[in-house]
């Protein structure tokens, strides 16, 4: 996937509604309005989470997500941090429904994940993300 802004702001999209969008180093307003207007910007970024940040609370809700125990959640966790897993999901035994609640929960606590073959490292060069210091 290329560097464009059509690109940047179908994956901004992910995490749209979240306190996560930032220009230049403050955080934006959480409104309609102010999103589409700064997303079309090339001057912001969003300010997420590494995954391996991850809480022991966070692991224990994807178990109950994926239908297994708190090891299953880690090996599918440390998978999704190395991985595009959407185009993988068949080696978990896990269905699709949980594979994509499981991204959007981590989406929606705002973690960088891959998106559409992107993987974060990458995101990073493009500026599109800046990971959060822990």
């Amino acid at each position: 996937m290329e560097n464009t802004i059509e690109n940047k702001n179908k994956f901004y999209g992910q995490y749209y509604g979240q306190n996560v969008l930032t220009v230049g180093n403050a955080i934006c307003d959480n409104t309609e309005e102010y999103w589409i207007e700064k997303s079309l910007q090339h001057t912001q970024y969003l300010l997420l989470k590494s995954i391996s940040s991850i809480t022991a609370d966070e692991i224990l809700k994807i178990s109950h997500k994926i239908g297994g125990d708190i090891e299953d959640a880690i090996v599918f966790i440390n998978y999704i941090m190395n991985n595009d897993v959407l185009g993988n999901a068949c080696e978990f035994n896990v269905y699709c429904n949980e594979i994509i609640a499981v991204i959007d929960y981590l989406r929606s606590k705002s973690y960088a994940l891959s998106y559409m073959g992107v993987p974060v490292e990458t995101q990073i060069e493009y500026g599109w993300v800046k990971l959060k210091e822990e």
